[in-house]
């Protein structure tokens, strides 16, 4: 009776110690690489990313354009205050948008790394020149519509005029930079899986400082309500467009040591099977 539980014995260590030297290979084995959605050039093409950039950047002219005089008045009369007005400097307009920007720049950055991509900091410049892309283009439209339309700010209307000569309140030009990068993250973030929650954290923070940015600008008495909705609605449709002119290109990340992996599991499963035959 001693030798079938000697034998059972045998058996048993034999199958832990594959299970030992087995598994451990097993898990050692590389995971699948991720992937992860980035926009391509515009319409896939360098090209035409080539054309759209300077597309961009000639709406800029618009700044060129003479100030047209108008009787349009503002919905309210109001109270100039330099307080709202310096904090909406840094919430929109170029020192807003330059931050945001760099933030958002940072944060799909933060992606890629996140993934496993190669020079995640760098694939993220394309994106950041797709933003820049929306900002110059929204930028350049509500420049023209200032200087064509010459609706006086609410802290210049006075008995019926615009005493203080400010005839570019339509629409706000604080507001519809950092409303393209909104409706650019928007774009993104729900093309993105939901594991995408730096894109999404991208979006909300340029979705905040565009309301907060507009809220500052009516209480500074530089737009009516009208102005900051118009600028709000330009910039978000021009960002989105804008993202989705660059369809995304799934990278999928480098494996790192799936070879090393692969010999080291192929190695351990031999020892194991070679010493349960030896059992």
């Amino acid at each position: 009776m001693a030798a079938p539980v000697c034998t059972g014995s045998r058996h048993a260590a034999a199958v832990a110690l594959v299970l030992v030297i087995g598994l451990p290979s097993g898990w050692a084995r590389a995971a699948p690489p991720q992937v992860a959605d980035a926009p391509d050039w515009a319409f896939g093409e360098p090209a035409a990313e080539v054309a759209l950039a300077a597309t961009s950047a000639l709406f800029m002219a618009a700044y060129a354009l003479p100030q047209a005089v108008s009787d349009w008045a503002p919905s309210t009369e109001q109270t100039r205050n330099d307080h709202y007005g310096e904090a909406s400097d840094y919430t929109g307009s170029v020192v807003g948008t330059s931050w945001q920007l760099v933030g958002s720049w940072a944060l799909e950055g933060g992606y890629y790394d996140e993934r496993g991509i190669a020079d995640p900091y760098g694939r993220a410049l394309r994106t950041s020149l797709m933003d820049t892309e929306a900002v110059l283009l929204a930028t350049g439209i509500t420049t023209a519509l200032k200087r064509l339309t010459a609706r006086c700010r609410p802290r210049a209307w006075r008995d019926g005029r615009c005493a203080g000569g400010e005839y570019n309140a339509f629409p706000s030009g604080h507001v519809t930079p950092v409303a393209a990068l909104a409706g650019s993250r928007l774009v993104l973030a729900a093309q993105s899986d939901s594991g995408a929650v730096r894109r999404q954290l991208a979006f909300g923070f340029a979705e905040g400082t565009t309301l907060a940015t507009g809220a500052l600008r009516i209480l500074a008495g530089a737009h009516s309500w009208e102005d900051v909705v118009v600028a709000w609605t330009i910039g978000h449709v021009t960002g989105a467009l804008t993202a989705l002119a660059h369809p995304l290109e799934p990278i999928a990340a480098e494996p790192v040591g799936a070879t090393a992996g692969a010999v080291a599991a192929s190695s351990a499963w031999d020892i194991g099977f070679r010493w349960s035959g030896a059992f």
